[in-house]
């Protein structure tokens, strides 16, 4: 009854079906239960479904599995046809030797355009051979440099402004229009005849040895290039040279050698003319000038800055003080000799030279002959000095010899370089470094204002982010005045007339320096161990390359390299257009008025100029594979002056004796001060120094003393105290000026003795005498001090004692309640008065408060004093206040003796060692 389903079944298109897997059904139950056997039909009729669909399904993954071979089959052979064209294209390369490289890439290019299949401006993503368009590509056209008479041409805009911020605008220059490679050409000296190969020439030598000038001994020229008869530029080909003469209108040859009239043809150019044409033209000086003021520009920068204010209109023109053509007349010859192998600039020397020597000369009209000759005499000559290999080990012998002559007498006379300020260095350029270093002379570049410490840091700096040239264009900045001058001359002589300390250094002998600084101080020992040479301890300091940041560890460089927010540079490109951004804000705020809101991020690493990634993630691996980990490690001497001379030390325990700490130091301010308190500490606690006071003539042997003396019995008024050499009893105003004068005149340890005058005969004769008076000063000053404040101690506890004992039935609470208040007068004064630093109401307004509360707090105290001793006893009021107030005098000095006093008595000297 039913016909077969198959014929009822009809397949449209290879889409996937969806077929029946369940049956609906859709029959009441009375009409089952009513007709059994048409149920059973039905039910037959599914299941004959069901069986088509599942055929149907398994014919169709059968056609996908085929269709997925086909399509691997097809694409690995596609790989394999692409690696095959690849090695043809590099063995084509490597045989090919007669076309330039920009050919042989261009003709690999198009065999590859050629191919079916992926197309350029296509990306494929790895299923279904779905194709993208990609972004187009940006072609640039030739960019010329804006300069008049420079003449520069690059492929684009990037190498053009590289060119400008080199500002290399020599118009003498033959190489600009140099491209592609040289050609190689054998040249006959005797006919000019060209051959391609050294062969032909060799058989055109030997066909032509019976004709006048071809001999044997005579060698080929190798012919390079060719140059414009009018303006002399060099270039690889000679149609090249063609078209440039036919573009310029260069018809004219400018060196002619005869009066006659020549033709104006491309003259080829010799090897060694060509080196020696390009290095006259790089000694040439140019100059680059505006053509409106006349006004020098000396850099891009600041000739961009003259043309945006001043001369709007104007433009610049290079020019050089000589041209090609000049440089080229310098290998001009007009003749050689037959006989010998000489060449004559000037018809001048050809004529002297055929009278005195009887030769025969050959006239050269030609100036492809003069340049062959002139080529063959220079390589001549030069062959001549490399075969004497007597001569030159004779020479080099005798150098040696002088040479080591010159330092067996150097060693002998120990010849040194001083500073003005005493420290000496072994070699001039450490010498040299340390002046700079001392007076804050730094190397600034002239681009974009860096400051280095070294010329080959400024160096590397104009090599990595100016383009590579010109890298002395810096210029050389004093930190200290904020002065900036072109050369080193001038600088120098600005340190000289505004600085003081480090204005100079001297050359002189040496030889005496390490037996003075023995015998400066007595040695227990009987015999001095040998002296040798200590160099100092070289620190590791790392040096990213992007910023050329200097860093103590390779755990901070990694850390500040690895970071991207640590640079500056471009992450951002617009996927519309070729803009780049810093910002992704930028970027977006970009796309939303140039391209109608339309948001195209891609990633772009502005660091290498690298090119597009689609993610963050791609751009972020490209970071971490490339710039992560771009520094390197810089060994650098812990002295001051960045190149650590030489210093010769004892083995004995004497190097600290025998070096001053602050003025043997070239720390920074910051550190030392620490240095000057704890010389003008052990000065007092050797008492070779006192605080006097001009008001009442008291006496004190530390600075802390003393100020709290002036603040409590002379209400603080300023620096009224003088400063007492006890070496000499000479009073001082300052504590800077008695530390000056102590170190010129009084102090023994280096480099003290070298700056002052007379200082071998001082340390030869009088330096022993001088420490036995002052040891016996010393100790005598140190027995009377001993024992007159013993007897003072004394005098004062009895007199207290006594008084003590009249009022202690009347004055018990009196007492409790002064020492309460005493007490709390005290450690205001601790907190305020202990603190030696000069404190000034105009500057300091809290601190003076606190040193006014302290005063009157004493005086209350003070006053209540004298109103209890009136109260209780008539007779002994002034010596109970005298008792009190020395009582008074003793806790402040028990006080000042704490921990703190170190840290207070540096804030104290702050100003003091500022001024010094």
């Amino acid at each position: 009854m039913f016909e077969d389903p198959e014929d009822d079944v009809q397949f449209v298109s290879e889409a996937p079906l969806r077929p029946v897997l369940e049956c609906i059904d859709l029959l009441s139950d009375g009409d089952d239960e009513d007709d059994l056997p048409a149920a059973n039909t039905i039910e037959q009729q599914v299941d004959r479904q069901r069986a088509h669909a599942v055929s149907t399904l398994d014919r169709l993954a059968q056609q996908v599995a085929v269709e997925k071979q086909e399509r691997a089959e097809k694409r690995k052979a596609f790989k394999e046809k692409m690696i095959s064209l690849q090695a043809q294209g590099r063995r084509e390369l490597s045989v090919s030797h007669d076309n330039s490289a920009s050919g042989d890439a261009k003709r690999c290019v198009d065999i590859w355009l050629k191919m079916p299949g992926l197309q350029p401006g296509s990306i494929y993503s790895g299923s279904l051979w779905k194709r993208r368009s990609a972004p187009p590509a940006v072609r640039f056209s030739p960019q010329s440099c804006p300069v008049i008479n420079c003449g520069r041409v690059y492929d684009n805009i990037p190498l053009l402004q590289g060119h400008l911020k080199r500002f290399d605008h020599s118009p003498c220059d033959p190489t600009i229009t140099l491209k592609g490679t040289a050609p190689s050409i054998y040249a006959c000296l005797a006919c000019g005849e060209h051959f391609c190969s050294q062969e032909t020439w060799k058989q055109h030598m030997q066909s032509k040895l019976s004709s006048d000038g071809h001999r044997r001994s005579q060698m080929y020229q190798m012919i390079v290039g060719f140059a414009c008869p009018s303006c002399y530029f060099l270039f690889n080909s000679k149609d090249e040279c063609c078209k440039h003469m036919n573009a310029r209108k260069h018809n004219r040859q400018v060196i002619s050698l005869t009066e006659e009239k020549a033709s104006a043809v491309p003259v080829p150019v010799p090897r060694f003319a060509k080196q020696r044409l390009i290095a006259l033209c790089k000694d040439i000086g140019f100059s680059v000038r505006c053509t409106v003021c006349s006004q020098r520009l000396n850099s891009h920068m600041e000739a961009t800055a003259h043309f945006n204010v001043h001369c709007r209109d104007g433009c610049a023109i290079a020019t050089a003080d000589q041209t090609v053509a000049d440089m080229m007349k310098k290998m001009a010859v007009v003749g050689h000799c037959i006989s010998c192998p000489e060449v004559f600039l000037s018809l001048d020397q050809m004529q002297e030279h055929k009278e005195r020597m009887k030769h025969d000369v050959e006239n050269i009209t030609l100036l492809e002959r003069a340049l062959l000759h002139y080529s063959n005499h220079c390589e001549t000559r030069t062959n001549q000095k490399r075969a004497s290999n007597e001569d030159h080990s004779a020479k080099r012998k005798r150098a040696e010899d002088s040479d080591s002559q010159v330092k067996r007498e150097r060693k002998h006379s120990n010849v040194a370089w001083f500073c003005e300020c005493g420290l000496r260095f072994v070699e001039e350029n450490h010498a040299k470094r340390h002046q700079q270093a001392a007076n804050q002379i730094f190397h600034k570049c002239a681009v974009c204002g860096k400051l280095t410490g070294e010329s080959s840091i400024a160096r590397l700096h104009m090599s990595r982010f100016h383009g590579g040239a010109h890298l002395s264009n810096f210029l050389f900045y004093c930190r200290k005045c904020k002065v900036e001058m072109p050369r080193m001359e001038d600088i120098m002589a600005h340190v000289s007339a505004s600085h003081q300390g480090h204005n100079y250094y001297e050359e002189r002998e040496d030889s005496g320096s390490v037996i003075d600084q023995i015998s400066a101080k007595p040695s227990t020992s009987k015999e001095c161990e040998p002296i040798r040479s200590v160099s100092p301890k070289k620190t590791e300091s790392w040096l990213c390359r992007m910023c050329e940041d200097l860093f103590d560890s390779e755990k901070l460089v990694r850390k500040h390299c690895g970071d991207l927010s640590s640079h500056s540079f471009q992450r951002f490109a617009c996927g519309h257009c070729p803009q780049k951004f810093f910002k992704d804000s930028t970027l977006r705020r970009h796309c939303a008025n140039e391209h109608n809101g339309d948001v195209a991020l891609r990633y772009f690493c502005g660091l290498c100029d690298s090119m597009l990634f689609d993610t963050e993630n791609e751009f972020q691996v490209h970071y971490d594979n490339l710039h992560s980990q771009d520094y390197y490690r810089l060994e650098t001497s812990t002295n001051h002056s960045q190149n650590a001379p030489e210093v010769i030390v004892n083995n004995s325990n004497t190097s600290d004796s025998q070096t001053c700490l602050c003025m043997g130091s070239k720390k920074s301010r910051e550190e030392r001060k620490p240095v000057y308190t704890n010389c003008m500490k052990q000065l007092a606690a050797e008492n070779k120094c006192r605080y006097r006071c001009r008001n009442c003539a008291k006496s004190a042997q530390s600075y802390a003393e003393m100020k709290t003396h002036i603040l409590l019995k002379h209400k603080g008024n300023g620096k009224s105290f003088d400063v007492v050499c006890m070496i000499c009893s000479q009073s001082h105003k300052d504590v800077p000026s008695f530390h000056a004068h102590h170190h010129i005149h009084h102090c023994q340890a280096e480099p003290c003795t070298y700056s002052r005058p007379d200082a071998e005969e001082k340390r030869a004769s009088g330096v022993n005498d001088a420490e036995e008076k002052r040891a016996s000063g010393v100790i005598n000053a140190e027995e009377k001090r001993a024992s007159g404040v013993i007897n003072a101690e004394e005098k004062r506890v009895s007199s207290v004692m006594n008084a003590e004992e009249k009022r202690a039935s009347s004055v018990m609470n009196a007492e409790e309640k002064r020492a309460s208040s005493v007490m709390n007068a005290e450690e205001k004064r601790a907190s305020s008065v202990i603190n030696a630093e000069e404190i000034f109401p105009q500057s300091n307004v809290e601190e003076a408060e606190d040193v006014n509360n302290a005063i009157a707090s004493g005086v209350l105290d003070v006053k209540k004093e004298t109103t209890v001793s009136q109260d209780d006893g008539e007779g002994d009021d002034a010596k109970f206040d005298e008792d009190m107030k020395q009582a008074v005098a003793l806790s402040l000095k028990e006080a000042r003796k704490t921990a703190d006093l170190r840290t207070e008595l540096e804030e104290a000297l702050r100003r003091s060692l500022e001024e010094f």
